[in-house]
């Protein structure tokens, strides 16, 4: 296994940018909560009356993307919003830092820290793309492309 310093050492030379941006599209799965609240009179006396609120939890999923940037100093990692929890802790304008990095000849592999209790686990696979993030309630399945350093027009 390489550190990412020497991952990037390795495919480095004078012409190789800095950085490296991964574009991943694919699917977000993640758990949804929708409240219902009704209220009835009865016997058409307003005295009379009763209210009933639900809560429903349910799992659904929409289309998303995720951005990875490599640099020779670190690996960070821009999630879908459906997958941010409310209470976080760290990232920097949407980004958070991939720990635990480490990069094989067939994937790259880290965890995000979004807050105390929810660790992300990160899957890339070098050959294929795919990417496969497991989150505390929900996931995301998709396929990364690099992002061409130079103006494509």
């Amino acid at each position: 296994m390489l550190s990412i310093v020497a991952a990037m050492a390795l495919q480095s030379s004078a012409s190789a940018p800095e950085t490296t941006l991964l574009f991943c599209l694919g699917r977000a799965e993640y758990s949804e909560t929708a409240t219902s609240n009704s209220h009835a009179n009865m016997d058409f006396d307003v005295t009379k009356s009763a209210s009933a609120s639900s809560t429903t939890t349910y799992d659904t999923s929409a289309a998303a993307s995720v951005s990875v940037e490599l640099s020779k100093t670190g690996a960070r990692l821009r999630l879908p919003s459906q997958l941010i929890p409310t209470i976080r802790a760290g990232g920097d304008n949407g980004w958070w830092p991939l720990n635990d990095l480490k990069i094989t000849e067939a994937a790259m592999t880290g965890r995000m820290r979004l807050n105390p209790l929810n660790k992300p686990k990160v899957l890339i696979d070098r050959r294929t793309g795919e990417i496969h993030i497991s989150t505390f309630g929900g996931s995301f399945d998709g396929v990364c492309k690099r992002v061409a350093a130079e103006p494509l027009f």
